[in-house]
């Protein structure tokens, strides 16, 4: 969608400043720009995948065909990480970041 010529150059300069979470089933993902790196990959999304398992696991306890991804960073990174954009159900609504929040027309 990003590389779409429907897409503004100011739309892509929002864009850029929000974190990435990418599916890319194949390969992990190298060329990403506008971002320097993404935050989180979609390596499978149904219980397939071709990467190796013993370190990409493709079902969780006992689901069979669940969506699997990979944080880039450490637990503490990632605990970090959801604390900061994560939705609060006691609140009812998303946590934001006010700065890197987009917003649909």
């Amino acid at each position: 969608a990003l590389n779409s010529p429907k897409v503004t150059n100011a739309q892509r300069k929002v864009l850029g400043n929000c974190w990435l979470w990418i599916a890319n089933y194949h390969n992990e993902p190298r060329a990403t720009s506008p971002w320097s790196y993404w935050s989180l990959w979609q390596y499978c999304g149904d219980g397939r995948g071709a990467r190796p398992r013993s370190v990409y696991p493709i079902s969780v306890a006992n689901i069979k065909k669940a969506e699997r991804n990979i944080f880039r960073g450490n637990q503490s990174d990632l605990r970090e990480f959801w604390q900061k954009r994560a939705w609060d159900p006691a609140e009812g609504k998303a946590r934001r970041e006010p700065d890197r929040t987009v917003a649909a027309d």
